[in-house]
């Protein structure tokens, strides 16, 4: 593994130290590789110690002379951020070098947890029924029907929508809007958008699915 910056060259502990702490979430080969086997996988060897002034010479005879997996420049002062090609060779090792690696259900965990995060406590829940109905008594529109024959309330509650109306009740709802506070019943109904006949409660929890 070559240490590529200039000052990694000259200070190997701190350069190994970046590494080791951001090794995983670096955005290249060695950070893919580190992310995929782990440290334990990986050794560290000092093969030549030279002077400062010989360091870039150094580096660029190894580069050039064994070519490693890792470094996809052949001059040790390049920026591998401009204008670098990766090539085929370098292409075909790192996917030899992957191929046929099956992940543990450690692994899979692991990764899985890493992509979904920490749900909200709430994920999941559903509101309670009462907190719904109030829900739709402040900032909804409840529909109230009433019984053609004696102006009962249908229920004894309103329903929270003209959608939840018009599940169980035979009129359409495109119909029933137009029939709203018109005082004209239509197929045994009158509909309301408030509680117009006082003997009927009129905060009684709304009518969440069909007629009683």
């Amino acid at each position: 593994m070559d240490l590529p910056a200039p000052h990694g060259k000259k200070n190997m502990g701190e350069r190994l130290k970046y590494h080791y702490y951001n090794g995983k979430n670096q955005n290249t080969f060695l950070g893919l590789l580190i992310y995929i086997f782990g440290w334990k996988k990986f050794t560290v060897t000092i093969i030549e110690t030279c002077s400062i002034k010989s360091l870039k010479e150094r580096e660029d005879w190894y580069l050039n002379t064994f070519n490693p997996l890792l470094n996809i420049l052949t001059n040790s002062y390049s920026n591998a951020q401009v204008n670098y090609i990766v090539s085929k060779i370098t292409k075909a090792k790192i996917s030899s070098s992957l191929r046929g690696r099956t992940w543990s259900k450690e692994s899979k965990e692991k990764r899985r947890a890493s992509i979904i995060g920490n749900k909200h406590y709430n994920f999941g829940k559903s509101l309670p029924l009462s907190t719904l109905d109030v829900a739709a008594l402040v900032l909804g529109k409840p529909i109230y029907v009433y019984n053609e024959t004696n102006l009962k309330l249908l229920n004894d509650k309103p329903f929270r929508s003209i959608r939840e109306a018009v599940k169980v009740l035979p009129i359409s709802q495109s119909t029933l809007p137009k029939k709203l506070d018109t005082g004209k019943p239509l197929k045994g109904y009158y509909y309301s958008k408030s509680h117009i006949f006082q003997d009927s409660p009129p905060y009684a929890p709304l009518v969440e699915h069909g007629v009683a």
